[in-house]
């Protein structure tokens, strides 16, 4: 599991994506900053490697969360939204010809 993240000329929209694939989660930008930042970003994934994997990732988020406010003076912050999925209904085997 990683512990940091080092983070070279990237653009908020570039970090939230990050976030989202890392935490498993939506995250959007509605910092309004513009331009590209580098950083180095530095969490503790030990409490999250004993759990379960659902409370795993809840540690997980909610260390890194801390350690954006901490480092980055950003915040996370949880909001229910719509999200727009697709979804699969029905699924064939293609057939032979």
């Amino acid at each position: 599991m990683h512990d940091h993240l080092e983070a070279k000329k990237i653009t908020m929209g570039e970090f939230a994506e990050i976030l989202s694939r890392n935490l498993n989660l939506p995250v959007l930008n509605r910092t309004g900053l513009t331009g590209a930042f580098s950083f180095t970003l530095h969490w503790n994934p030990d409490d999250a490697g004993a759990l379960q994997h659902e409370d795993a990732a809840a540690a997980l988020r909610s260390e890194m969360s801390a350690a954006i406010a901490r480092q980055l003076g950003l915040a996370l912050t949880p909001r229910k939204m719509a999200v727009e999925m697709l979804v699969i209904d029905d699924a064939e085997k293609p057939s032979e010809n």
